[in-house]
């Protein structure tokens, strides 16, 4: 795998200068553009990078070039410039383009100039944007330093868009630079944008909790001081043995912190369960809110057997013993079409948890039923009311207790 730069060209009114730029270690480094300045910078500290993406307009300052030339060859390119200056929009891209692409025999890395075509039909401007910047990294680019110091307008946040969702295919690490040339001192800053970088990781770790229901990975890092406890609640929550006392601890801290409400919120409400059917539940509903159906579905089956062993044996002892007699017993108590969606969801969870009914896999309609999201949701809306009903239970709505009895 490979290491990308992708740098941007500021258009004509731009006037060439060589700046210098001081980065974080203090190396100083000099040139006017600054995505060479990041190459010289990146290569003097051992990394690697196999290709420098350039990415212009018609009317970009392709002076600025000039810096990726040997110095044998700069005064022969920039007199070459003048030739082509008045030159058609798409012949000068076909010649600008093919003239950086020869430059790959005299350099150690990979270059591509990829010019765009001024429009300004913004909504095609930035579908070539998107489909310019994935093309150059689409194969063997694995890292990528994003150099945002001459972008136009609003090029480099579309850049930054499509590289992001890139992340979940081979690109590992996004790091944006600014070379900050508007400073009133000699010395430029080089700045590395960790605050954004760290914000991007931030926003995945969000993600995974809204979509999967790990809040372990954004609540460590919003309380890294407490990242232990918080490991050991969330270990607690997927082995169905929740830490209710631990729950309560972490659901108050960080009461008015922003992006902590939503996790305090899910915290709280396993917080305030006093049995673990409640627990059962409530995970149950928390992973169905995140579409997470094939998840909850075996958890409010779990919830209905431990709720009917807590409300009619009245016992502590959830074994796999009691909780047999508590699939035999529920299905004797509720009325026929409570007992149908009761072994429907039975089934489901089986094929869910023990695989198919059959050993080839086939002759089973649960897949065919419940390739419909519909009617999933549906199933654990009904086996939820089953649930409501076993655990405020009345005798019209389980009419066949004495029976079962």
């Amino acid at each position: 795998m490979g290491t990308a730069i992708i740098t941007f060209l500021e258009d004509e009114s731009f006037k060439t200068q060589c700046f210098k730029y001081k980065f974080s270690d203090d190396s100083v480094l000099c040139g006017q553009l600054f995505g060479k300045v990041l190459y010289d910078y990146l290569s003097s500290k051992n990394i690697e990078i196999t290709k420098m993406v350039l990415l212009g307009m018609a009317n970009s300052n392709f002076e600025m070039l000039v810096d990726i030339f040997p110095e044998e060859y700069r005064e022969n390119y920039l007199k070459f410039l003048d030739k082509v200056r008045d030159y058609d929009i798409k012949e000068k891209k076909r010649i600008m383009e093919k003239l950086v692409a020869k430059l790959k025999e005299f350099l150690n890395y990979d270059v591509e100039l990829i010019i765009i075509d001024s429009t300004d039909n913004f909504s095609r401007l930035q579908k070539e944007i998107g489909k310019a910047v994935m093309k150059s990294v689409a194969h063997g680019i694995n890292r990528v330093y994003l150099d945002i110091t001459h972008g136009i307008r609003f090029i480099p946040f579309l850049a930054l868009g499509i590289l992001l969702p890139a992340r979940y295919v081979e690109i590992e690490k996004i790091s944006i630079f600014y070379g900050y040339r508007e400073s009133h001192n000699d010395l430029k800053p080089a700045l590395e944008l960790n605050g954004l970088e760290e914000m991007i990781s931030f926003d995945e770790n969000m993600a995974i909790f809204k979509f999967s229901g790990d809040f372990y990975k954004p609540a460590s890092k919003i309380f890294k001081q407490k990242a232990d406890k918080i490991r050991k609640a969330y270990v607690s929550f997927e082995l169905n043995n929740v830490d209710i006392d631990l729950f309560k601890e972490i659901s108050q801290i960080g009461q008015d912190l922003y992006f902590f409400r939503p996790i305090r919120n899910e915290l709280y409400k396993v917080a305030k369960c006093n049995y673990l059917d409640e627990i059962y539940m409530e995970k149950a509903e928390f992973y169905f809110e995140r579409e997470q159906y094939f998840k909850a579905i075996p958890l409010v089956f779990e919830a209905i057997l431990v709720v009917t062993i807590r409300k009619f044996f009245g016992k502590k002892n959830f074994s796999q013993s009691y909780k047999e007699k508590a699939k035999r017993f529920v299905n004797k108590i509720l009325d026929k079409p409570d007992s149908q969606v009761f072994i429907t969801l039975w089934r489901l969870r089986n094929a869910i948890v023990h695989g198919p009914e059959k050993s080839n896999g086939k002759g089973s309609s649960l897949i065919k039923k419940f390739e419909d999201e519909e009617k999933l949701k549906i199933l654990f809306s009904q086996a939820k009311d089953i649930y409501e009903k076993i655990k405020n239970y009345e005798e019209n709505f389980l009419f066949n207790l004495k029976t079962a009895v």
